[in-house]
């Protein structure tokens, strides 16, 4: 209608109602365009604020993580500790044995890390969420996905490497009879395992301190899992200040 109306006056040379006209329609683009625009910024903000919630959630879940195995090591690292100095040692004491085996029994398992990082990576890769972000969350967010690279590289070593040595294939070591089923955390979830066999000294103290391997199977497992804890705490103390953040930003 206004099309048809602003043609009729340009035929009548009528240019105020032209330049009138011509308004109009320029005016209903305009607002038509900037409706638009508001409409797709409410959109994405309401995305980029959920993006956030899912991170949240994302943060507490690594951080519970991340105190549990921080917890874990402090039970472990000490037991392995023990029986290295009861090796050191060299005495046949019944204490002695109990240590090495019990810290024998430690190096069966290395902590196990996974940190979730799908929520992190939406907010380091969507463009709409990229966006919405001022540079210097993009930037904390991004030193935090390189964090999470370097820490899963790290402790993933830990986890692997220290068990491609076990002590259970030492000549001084024997299997012991059956313990009962058992439950433990693994990435997370709670797991019930069968029956499993422990590992145990099958020579005195005095003996297998001479011979030398097994301290250095304790070793070598303390060495890659001593590392565990003070990365744990790094990351934790940086999703402290990432969970800070976000707390304003939202």
């Amino acid at each position: 209608m206004i099309l048809r109306r602003l043609a009729t006056s340009i035929r009548k040379q009528d240019w105020f109602a032209v330049v009138i006209e011509t308004l109009i329609v320029v005016m209903g683009v305009f607002l038509g365009i900037q409706l638009g625009n508001w409409n797709a910024a409410r959109v994405n903000q309401v995305v980029y604020q959920e993006a956030l919630e899912r991170f949240e959630t994302e943060i507490d879940r690594n951080m519970a993580e991340l105190e549990r195995v921080i917890d874990d090591q402090s039970r472990s690292l000490p037991r392995v500790e023990a029986a290295i100095e009861a090796l050191q040692a060299c005495t046949d004491t019944e204490v002695a044995v109990d240590a090495v085996n019990d810290g024998l029994q430690a190096t069966r398992a290395t902590a196990s890390i996974h940190l979730r990082v799908a929520a992190l990576e939406d907010l380091t890769s969507d463009p709409i969420l990229l966006a919405q972000q001022s540079s210097s969350a993009r930037q904390r967010l991004a030193d935090l996905a390189f964090t999470f690279d370097l820490f899963e590289a790290e402790s993933g070593w830990s986890e692997v490497i220290p068990l491609e040595t076990p002590a259970a294939f030492r000549r001084s070591v024997d299997i012991g009879p059956p313990m009962p089923p058992r439950e433990s955390t693994y990435a997370g979830r709670s797991y019930q395992w069968g029956r499993s066999f422990p590992v145990m000294l099958s020579v005195p103290v005095s003996q297998a301190c001479k011979e030398g391997e097994i301290i250095k199977n304790l070793f070598h497992w303390h060495q890659w899992q001593s590392h565990v804890t003070p990365l744990s705490i790094g990351v934790l103390d940086e999703l402290n200040d990432i969970r800070e953040l976000v707390e304003e930003i939202r």
